[in-house]
């Protein structure tokens, strides 16, 4: 009797222990569909990822459920590092690597980067122009990337302990073998490629330099108040629809993974878009942490651009460039042609102007040729020698400028090369010095004779 009674009271007390947290787990998947119904507020990054997943979903051919669901992968926190779903995040309204490439103004650092209205003309770099702007890792932090096919967001799911049904998984195959579908993300602490360019102080910078330059003749406004988004926290992800981008992250990366991010692995996938035209730099979608606390706040985020006093005493410094004269004869043409590595091919339109062209060396006004190099632009001078060159004494060298086409361009700060009268104030001209070989008209031998230009 005491037997039976005892029994019971162990019975009773294993019916009263809770269920374990893995056997609830698998009861509630087993009885809910999937994906779960789950909402989050576009606050939240669990909020932020749906597009790209629920997109990628569609792309693999799963069956669409009623009702909100939630569509990123049961498993994606394990690589987040310390962030969560409800991570607090922004998202900007333009694509990732055209906001890397997005000049803000003083006002516009300290506000929300999806309240910020954005704007085409106002980004330094476009796709056009082959410039990588694919984030880099920033040292010393925890950056990692992952990819997700159609068959690993179902084992993702499987592993959470849902059960999809039988047709995801034809589908799955299906979509794989043909790769039309699959997500690349990277999270963690990232760089703007912007900040390398900058402190390279190569062909590079001096690219960037010319693009900046331009801007600020179209926006005097943003002199001294011209950011960019040099670091940030957070996620940057595209969902690649294309066989070939999906081959290469395949090969780059690796299938269905969550790697750390290094800076080779960010170089292989810099080669292979500039190669093979794939891993764009301006289709990322780039989700950006706003959770702040310590030295990771909003204006650390951002850093000044050169304003146009410095870039006219970065080109003051910018060293020789390369340059060729044919020798001076009488009655014969001459032409002097020196080239400057780094300044955009764009420029080669640009409304370049001879000056300070010292009387006596040519028959009339020369030619100016200016046109784009692998390297970057050449300027080439032609003319016909005077005779009065063949005296013998030596002649200065010229200058070659460009001046801005009207007094809008200028407004406020910029070089003015108008003469007064013709409504431009006067203002001081910025300009630099460049050494090239020149050329003693009486001996006929190179010296090295300064050579200045300013940018359009």
């Amino acid at each position: 009797m005491l037997i039976s009674r005892l029994g019971l009271a162990l019975l009773a007390s294993l019916t009263l222990l809770p269920v374990s947290s893995e056997a609830q787990r698998r009861s509630k998947t087993e009885t809910e569909s999937w994906p779960p119904q789950r909402a989050y507020s576009r606050l939240f990054l669990g909020g932020a990822l749906q597009q790209v997943f629920e997109r990628h979903y569609d792309f693999c051919g799963f069956a669409r459920a009623e009702g909100r669901r939630d569509y990123t992968p049961p498993t994606l926190e394990r690589f987040l590092g310390k962030r969560t779903l409800r991570t607090r995040v922004e998202k900007a309204d333009i694509n990732g690597g055209n906001l890397l490439s997005y000049v803000f103004s003083g006002a516009e650092i300290s506000a929300g980067l999806d309240d910020i209205r954005y704007s085409p003309d106002r980004l330094l770099f476009t796709q056009a122009e082959g410039v990588n702007l694919l984030p880099q890792p920033r040292d010393g932090f925890d950056s990692f990337v992952l990819t997700k096919n159609c068959g690993g967001y179902l084992k993702a799911a499987l592993d959470a302990g849902w059960k999809p049904p039988y047709a995801a998984f034809a589908a799955a195959l299906d979509t794989d073998a043909r790769r039309s579908s699959s997500v690349l993300a990277m999270a963690g602490s990232f760089e703007s490629p912007l900040s390398e360019v900058l402190g390279a102080n190569d062909e590079r910078t001096t690219e960037l330099m010319a693009y900046l330059w331009q801007f600020y003749q179209f926006h005097p406004e943003y002199r001294g108040e011209a950011y960019y988004l040099r670091q940030f926290d957070g996620i940057v992800i595209k969902h690649l629809t294309d066989s070939k981008e999906v081959t290469a992250a395949e090969q780059s990366v690796g299938l269905n993974v969550a790697l750390p991010f290094s800076a080779k692995l960010n170089s292989e996938l810099s080669h292979r878009r500039e190669n093979e035209n794939t891993f764009s730099g301006s289709d990322w979608e780039t989700i950006v942490y706003t959770d702040f606390d310590g030295p990771y706040t909003r204006e650390s985020m951002y850093h000044r651009l050169p304003d146009p006093e410095e870039i006219a005493d970065y080109f003051a410094t910018l060293g020789t460039v390369a340059g060729s004269a044919s020798p001076l004869r009488e009655g014969a043409a001459h032409r002097h042609t020196v080239a400057v590595p780094g300044l955009p091919a764009s420029l080669a339109g640009a409304p370049w102007e001879i000056h300070y062209l010292a009387e006596g060396i040519y028959n009339g006004m020369p030619g100016l040729a200016v046109a784009p190099t692998d390297s970057g632009l050449s300027f080439s001078l032609t003319g016909q020698a005077a005779p009065g060159l063949f005296q013998p004494q030596p002649r200065e060298g010229v200058a070659i400028h460009s001046t801005p086409s009207s007094c809008r361009d200028v407004t406020g700060f910029l070089p003015c090369a108008f003469p007064s009268t013709r409504g431009c104030a006067p203002r001081p001209t910025r300009s630099w010095t460049w050494p090239v070989p020149a050329l003693n008209c009486a001996a006929a031998i190179t010296e090295n004779t300064p050579f200045s230009g300013t940018l359009p």
